[in-house]
């Protein structure tokens, strides 16, 4: 049964079907933009079983995920304790390799720019959303390299 019906879970034709098409057209640069999770995240998607997913080397990935968290809706520390929160977020990436980073709890935006050469995504967070506050911090910054989906 899928965790949730409104994302790629709740889509496993068209999920397949657009998988199937990167592979059989064998396209490179594949990056897919999401949100609405309230949630940041980077993932090297795998292609099939996890099995046949090498972490250190991203063998078995084809294509590249980056999520953004919400600016003001809320997070899922707003109903949790933030080390609650913490605990998961570290529980699930060490369950699932592929995610490289993921972060639950920040307020903010996600910086997505373009090389010849390469992508790099930031996340920068602001520390309060209940007031005005024109601070942000860079909380994390990935790259992978044309023709590669390594997250580095």
């Amino acid at each position: 049964m899928p965790r949730n019906l409104d994302s790629w879970d709740g889509y496993p034709a068209e999920k397949k079907k657009i998988k199937n098409f990167i592979l059989t057209k064998n396209l490179k640069n594949v990056v897919f933009l999401t949100g609405d999770t309230h949630a940041s995240w980077a993932i090297e998607v795998v292609s099939g079983d996890m099995k046949t997913y090498n972490p250190a080397s991203s063998r078995g990935a084809y294509a590249l995920e980056f999520g953004t968290t919400s600016i003001s809706s809320a997070n899922d520390n707003e109903y949790k304790p933030t080390d609650t929160v913490k605990r998961m977020e570290n529980v699930l990436l060490s369950k699932n390799p592929h995610v490289k980073y993921l972060n639950d709890r920040d307020h903010g935006y996600m910086l997505i720019t373009l090389y010849p050469g390469e992508v790099k995504t930031e996340w920068y967070y602001v520390e309060t959303m209940r007031t005005v506050d024109p601070r942000e911090r860079l909380e994390k910054q990935l790259r992978a390299s044309s023709g590669s989906v390594q997250l580095k």
